[in-house]
């Protein structure tokens, strides 16, 4: 199994060519560099937000320590913006790590692993855009709802 890297009916080979007898995606040698480049850059985001987390802690626990009422809030926000983010850092740490080791042991089921890691990165990443989106449209009504109030009144 030296020659090729078999996922789910995906197959790599030293030469790039497919076996006549299998079918499938293809990985070649080009697309495997690719991928193991890319771990490296994921690790290395997942360190930075890694470290980013690692301040908005500290700056939470520093405000909600040292503040008055709204600071005190203002902290727990942070506190609990960290512990959100903690999974999608997780979740690229065991993607680099999955994908890295099966890319370099061809080993199928690793590498399944690590595709499943970064789905459910992209999952929540997406869970998270809606969140947004949803939260900034009420935002906007509401803003809206009050600019409008606040002109009817005015031109009474």
């Amino acid at each position: 199994m030296d020659k090729e890297l078999a996922v789910d009916n995906v197959f790599l080979e030293k030469d790039g060519h497919a076996n006549d007898s299998k079918k499938g995606l293809i990985i070649n040698d080009k697309a495997k560099e690719s991928l193991l480049s890319t771990t490296k850059w994921i690790k290395f985001l997942a360190i930075t937000e890694s470290i980013s987390i690692g301040f908005t802690f500290l700056s939470g626990i520093i405000s909600a320590i040292t503040s008055n009422f709204y600071g005190i809030i203002g902290g727990i926000f942070y506190i609990v913006i960290s512990a959100i983010m903690l999974y999608p850092t997780l979740k690229m740490f065991r993607h680099c790590s999955k994908t890295r080791a099966a890319l370099l042991s061809n080993d199928e089921h690793e590498l399944h692993a690590g595709m499943q890691e970064l789905r459910r990165l992209f999952k929540f990443y997406g869970i998270l855009c809606i969140i947004y989106i949803a939260v900034a449209f009420i935002g906007f009504v509401v803003i809206a709802s009050v600019g409008i109030n606040s002109f009817l009144s005015a031109i009474e």
